[in-house]
Parts: C-alpha cells; sequence; structure tokens
C-alpha cells in the first residue's frame, strides 16, 4: 500500500521518544537484572527468557502507553510550530509596518528639505537676476542643479544608514521575541516527558510486581 506521509512533528517525537526508551530499557536492566534473575526470567548470559503467559500482555500495554504518548507530544510539537510560525508571520508584517513609517518619515523630511531648498534658490535667484549677466545666471542655476544632486546624495546615504541601523533593531527584536518563545516551549516540552516518563516508569515496576507476584 501508499506509505503513510510522516509529518516533520512526528519525526521529531518519535526520535527523541526512541532515544529515551533505550535509556530507560538499559537503566531498567541494570536495576531490575538481579531481581529477574532471582526469578529466572533472564538466564546466566543476561537475555530475556520473557514473562511467560503475561509477557505478551506487557508488551502491549507498553507499546499502547508509548503510542498515545507519542500522540500527545506530536500534539504539543505541532501547537509549537504553528505558535513559532504565528510569531514569525507577526514580526515579519510588524516589520514590514516600522519600515514603512520609517520611509514615509524620511520622504517627508527630503521633501520638505528640498522644497525649502529650491524656494531659498529662487527667491536669491529672481533677486540676482536683475543685476548678472545671462552666463552668470547660468551659472548660478548650474551650480545649484549640482548642490541638489549633492543633497540628494547626502539624504539617500542618511537613509541607507538609518534603515542599517533600524535593521539591526529589528533583527535583535526578532531574536529576542523567538528566544523567549523558545524557552517557554522547552519547558512545555520537558514537563510532559517528565511526566510521561513517570506513567512509564510506574506501568514497568508495576508489571515487575505483577511478575514477582
Amino acid at each position: 500500500g501508499k506509505a503513510q506521509q510522516v509529518s516533520p512533528p512526528e519525526v521529531i517525537v518519535r526520535h527523541r521518544m526512541e532515544e529515551e526508551i533505550k535509556k530507560e530499557k538499559f537503566l531498567s536492566d541494570q536495576i531490575n537484572s538481579s531481581a529477574l534473575k532471582q526469578l529466572r526470567l533472564i538466564d546466566d548470559e543476561g537475555e530475556m527468557l520473557g514473562f511467560g503467559i503475561d509477557n505478551e500482555d506487557a508488551q502491549f500495554q507498553q507499546q499502547e502507553l508509548v503510542e498515545n504518548q507519542i500522540k500527545q507530544e506530536v500534539e504539543l510539537e505541532q501547537k509549537h510550530q504553528e505558535q513559532k510560525a504565528e510569531l514569525e508571520e507577526e514580526i515579519m508584517k510588524e516589520n514590514k509596518r516600522v519600515i514603512m513609517r520609517m520611509d514615509e518619515q524620511l520622504e517627508v523630511q527630503r521633501t520638505k528639505l528640498i522644497q525649502q531648498r529650491e524656494m531659498e534658490f529662487q527667491k536669491n535667484f529672481v533677486e540676482q537676476q536683475r543685476t548678472i549677466s545671462l552666463e552668470d545666471s547660468e551659472q548660478l542655476i548650474a551650480t545649484h542643479r549640482k548642490e541638489m544632486e549633492d543633497l540628494n546624495k547626502s539624504i539617500q546615504l542618511e537613509r541607507e544608514h538609518q534603515r542599517k541601523i533600524l535593521d539591526q533593531k529589528i533583527n535583535d527584536h526578532k531574536k529576542k521575541k523567538l528566544k523567549a518563545l523558545e524557552k517557554q516551549h522547552l519547558a512545555e516540552t520537558t514537563k510532559l516527558t517528565n511526566q510521561h516518563k513517570r506513567v512509564r516508569d510506574t506501568l514497568e515496576s508495576d508489571q515487575l510486581r505483577d511478575v514477582e507476584e
């Protein structure tokens, strides 16, 4: 049949659960080896002989519990991924608004400054035009154009400088927000995985006690 597509959250959770259970199995084998030897559930080489009639039921119980725990942890991982994506989207929209606001403010300042310089030039030019030659008038206009070009370049450089500062602030703000969310997610995941470990330990202890009885 068609292979079921495994979602990334499930890949993350199953890998983590496998690692946890490997560690627990190793530890429980060390802790329970003497009790199991007394019950003749392991041979002299340390190979498991099984739990007799109850072994299959015990394994089924364990597997059912683990699958249920995986489902809960996958749901939490999915929720975390969605929250992170939502936060990143929210930050991106806010950043666009901040950049647009800055650009609008700088454009207002640029327009105001350009208009002010143009008005000053026009006023001075009208006054001087009566007393200077045509050649001098053309020179004044050429000088003014060059000054306006330089002013526009200067404004553009200042805009780029302001944008760099803003980009750095935006980046720092994003890192801070994502780090806070990551910390919250880690605490939630740790709380759930620790709770699940305690439940697995309890089931294992109960099953071992049942065998001993």
